[in-house]
């Protein structure tokens, strides 16, 4: 059980991210957000991805979507409003976001 899989098929073979693991080898899979997503390998090993969790104006902590680029945003069809970007991005062109309301993290946008 501590492989990563049950909590893989749990969540729909990865569709969807409700259940969590706290790490691999460990039977310990929760709805606790703080807990790591399951993701399966090329290899079809799974691995734990942490979370990354901000704190909003308001107090709250809230886990933002990690992407590795601006189109991963403009791209995505799910309802997730708090992105953050895991390296610096250069820009050549303006970025148009989607028509929707987002929060992004970045380390750096840089215009080229």
């Amino acid at each position: 059980m501590g492989t990563g899989e049950v909590t893989w098929l749990l969540n729909e073979n990865g569709k969807y991210d409700i259940w969590r693991q706290r790490k691999i080898g460990s039977a310990d899979i929760s709805l606790d957000k703080s807990y790591g997503r399951v993701k399966k390998n090329d290899d079809g090993s799974y691995a734990i991805v942490t979370p990354h969790i901000h704190r909003l104006d308001n107090g709250t902590q809230t886990e933002f979507k990690e992407v590795h680029s601006l189109d991963e945003i403009t791209g995505d069809k799910s309802d997730t409003k708090y992105y953050c970007l895991s390296k610096d991005v250069a820009l050549s062109e303006a970025w148009t976001a989607p028509n929707r309301d987002i929060s992004l993290s970045a380390t750096s946008l840089l215009r080229q």
